[in-house]
């Protein structure tokens, strides 16, 4: 049990890395209007993980170590190939939102009596329907 909820919780770290390095992306294309909606999903999401990171410490587990905030801004590639990576990242999101919702489903049928993994689901199914309704290919490459 503890290993499969440190591997959930570091997805969860990848993912909110995600929505960073998505948003300062989306920042320097004027014309893509997302910025502020990453900026608010980037936000929820650190709310979500902070929720995990209560249910590892009642397990008594402590999370795998995580890189600083300066270290992930770092590793934010120079924005001359913004409009390059933008559709990848947004499409490594996707893919890790959804892998996190099977986890999500998974531990809400282990742990029954665990309200929170309900409200972590709704609010990521909500955060990938915004997403999938989202940029278009034409907001990229604009």
């Amino acid at each position: 049990m503890s290993a499969s909820l440190a591997v959930l919780f570091s997805n969860y770290q990848l993912y909110t890395h995600q929505l960073i390095q998505l948003r300062w992306q989306a920042k320097s294309l004027s014309p893509w209007i997302w910025a502020p909606k990453l900026a608010q999903f980037a936000l929820e999401a650190e709310r979500e993980k902070d929720l995990l990171l209560d249910i590892m410490l009642a397990e008594g587990q402590l999370p795998p170590a995580s890189k600083s905030a300066q270290q992930r801004l770092a590793n934010i590639p120079d924005l001359q190939g913004v409009k390059k990576t933008l559709p990848k990242i947004l499409l490594r999101l996707r893919e890790n939102s959804q892998l996190i919702l099977g986890q999500i489903e998974y531990w809400a049928k282990e742990q029954p009596q665990e309200k929170r993994w309900a409200k972590l689901k709704a609010a990521l199914e909500e955060r990938l329907s915004s997403l999938e309704a989202g940029p278009k290919r034409q907001e990229l490459s604009a």
